[in-house]
């Protein structure tokens, strides 16, 4: 059994700024919480654990779990930039169970129309926020076209015409009345929802944490404070909220005891830090601080024979973003060709990110998006785009420098503080040197805030970035360039490629063959045009408690459903 503690007392200020962070790493000596609050963990850390009679009865061990992990960059789940820190917490129409399944969740039911335009859902009647309020239909109805309103400036705001709901095109992007958009709550408990195509994977977006149910009278309680601080998090209806945020540090969710099904939830606390770099995380590791942790780089073959090591193939992509917008150079598409053929993909996947990562020649993932006959988009497409060739990249190099009439150039890559990420970067920048005579690479290192507003701005030259697909379809990166979508950084537009992710989500959608073939298509246009350099797809190997089994979903480990091994 692993060392557990009650307070983490390595505090190494120059990587991770921990405060007075209370918990122990899945400790074996934690006490039953009850629903009345006679016994209550040491750890928990806020009144309202103490449960209600709403709640139930409850009395079920819980553990308290700290990982290094994607922290929250604000608690407006509405303005996040990524999901993986919301998704325990946060529960919408529809949740993952334990088998990574997507199943109702604050919906008892749904009707659905017989031309499938029309879904009616009913609310649970046992669906409470964790202040004890009541989850209401309106509630939703206002979340939703908060998510769409231009105002909100909502990153996944485009969700919610991924989804196909009726009029989400003209309310984002044309400027039409929230109330067209196709969400009506009838009461308290009906809520229904119009489409106006048939998407076959909606489930798969609509159980983000962007579609959770929002109480309006608590937004403007809160005011301009709403979000910035634990104390005015949006309210949960899941099975944990927020206890405590330092953003980009830390942030720690404790078990709603308002929960409807509160006896599932097993944890009483899930702490998330993010540690700067792998050695100071493996040190919080080793000290018995904590139960999870991503190992890169040469930690990795440290800890393979560990009970803990766990290795998966990420649905991820490591890729470069050209500012083809305003950038004369990048927007040179003999340049961007030259960078994208001039660098050892293969190098960087076997003895940078390792462990079995593969050469990306393409945009979506192996092993990833599988239709009906258990057939993977890559298998599908059949393809591959943009395969190192230093020859060849020598050949388009010569041909764009006569395009801009010079002989030299001086780029800058910019990535955001990552070890991983400063690895590739460094090897991208010696080969592009080595193999373009004349070029001459920079590098830009960000915190994690600042890289994210310089995307955001379009302000920089070329920039390493990675994504990791939120659910199983190609869509979920294909998306991402279409025109005027808020993660096109590098604001690559090509009319084709608009048209055929329209087919797919329109003319196309019940028909699977036509479908798919408009999103291979699709990936075709944007990497024969160069509109992003794909690098490689991770794997990523990890740490976690042995002690105890974790459920892990599309977008992350379950802590709030950890069991305790026999």
């Amino acid at each position: 059994m692993r060392k557990t503690t009650k307070f983490v007392s390595l505090l190494l200020a120059a990587a991770l700024v921990l405060g007075g962070l209370s918990g122990c790493s899945g400790s074996s000596d934690t006490t039953k919480t009850t629903a009345s609050g006679t016994k209550k963990s040491e750890t928990t850390t806020s009144s309202e654990n103490a449960g209600s009679d709403t709640a139930g009865s409850d009395t079920v061990e819980r553990y308290d779990f700290t990982a290094t992990s994607a922290v929250a960059t604000t608690l407006d789940f509405h303005l996040a930039t990524g999901m993986a820190p919301y998704t325990v917490p946060y529960e919408t129409l529809y949740k993952y169970d334990n088998d990574n399944n997507v199943v109702l969740g604050l919906a008892e039911s749904v009707d659905i129309s017989e031309d499938g335009l029309t879904y009616t859902y009913t609310i649970r009647d046992d669906a409470y926020y964790n202040n004890g309020e009541k989850v209401t239909a309106y509630d939703f109805e206002y979340g939703w076209k908060r998510l769409a309103n231009p105002d909100t400036a909502a990153p996944y705001g485009y969700l919610i015409y991924n989804v196909g709901i009726k009029n989400a095109y003209s309310v984002i992007y044309e400027g039409a009345d929230l109330d067209t958009l196709g969400v009506k709550a009838i009461d308290e408990r009906t809520l229904v929802v119009e489409f106006e195509n048939v998407v076959p994977f909606k489930e798969l977006i609509l159980v983000f944490p962007q579609f959770a149910p929002v109480n309006q009278a608590w937004v403007e309680a809160c005011g301009d404070q709403y979000g910035l601080t634990a104390e005015t998090a949006p309210l949960s209806a899941g099975t944990m909220y927020a206890v405590e945020w330092e953003k980009d540090v830390k942030n720690v969710w404790a078990y709603n005891p308002y929960y409807y099904d509160v006896e599932s939830v097993t944890a009483n606390t899930v702490t998330y830090l993010a540690a700067t770099d792998n050695s100071t995380a493996i040190m919080l590791w080793e000290s018995g601080e904590l139960d999870y942790v991503t190992l890169s780089g040469d930690s990795v073959a440290l800890y393979e024979e560990d009970p803990a090591f766990t290795p998966r193939l990420l649905s991820s992509l490591y890729y470069l973003t050209p500012n083809v917008e305003s950038d004369e150079i990048m927007q040179n598409y003999n340049f961007r060709m030259a960078i994208a053929l001039a660098f050892d993909k293969q190098d960087i996947a076997d003895n940078i990110i390792k462990n079995g990562a593969f050469a990306a020649d393409y945009i979506i993932p192996r092993d990833f998006a599988y239709d009906s006959n258990g057939v993977s988009f890559r298998e599908a497409a059949n393809d591959s785009f943009l395969e190192t060739n230093k020859e060849l990249a020598l050949e388009y190099y010569e041909k764009a420098k006569k395009e801009l009439g010079q002989d030299s150039f001086t780029i800058t890559l910019g990535y955001q503080s990552d070890e991983q990420k400063a690895a590739i970067a460094q090897y991208i920048q010696q080969e592009l040197q080595n193999t373009l005579p004349g070029v001459t690479v920079k590098l830009a290192v960000e915190q994690n805030a600042a890289g994210r507003e310089t995307l955001k701005s379009c302000n920089f030259q070329i920039y390493l970035n990675r994504w990791n697909g939120d659910y199983q379809d190609a869509t979920t990166f294909l998306d991402m360039w279409m025109t005027g979508n808020s993660y096109n950084y590098g604001r690559w537009s090509n009319a084709e490629y608009d048209q055929l992710l329209d087919d797919s989500y329109n003319k196309d959608s019940l028909n699977p063959e036509a479908r798919i073939q408009d999103l291979i298509d699709a990936e075709a246009v944007l990497l024969n045009d160069v509109g992003i350099i794909p690098i490689a797809q991770p794997t990523s190997a990890y740490l976690i408690n042995a002690e105890f089994d974790v459920p892990w979903c599309t977008k992350g480990f379950r802590w709030d459903h950890a069991t305790k091994k026999n």
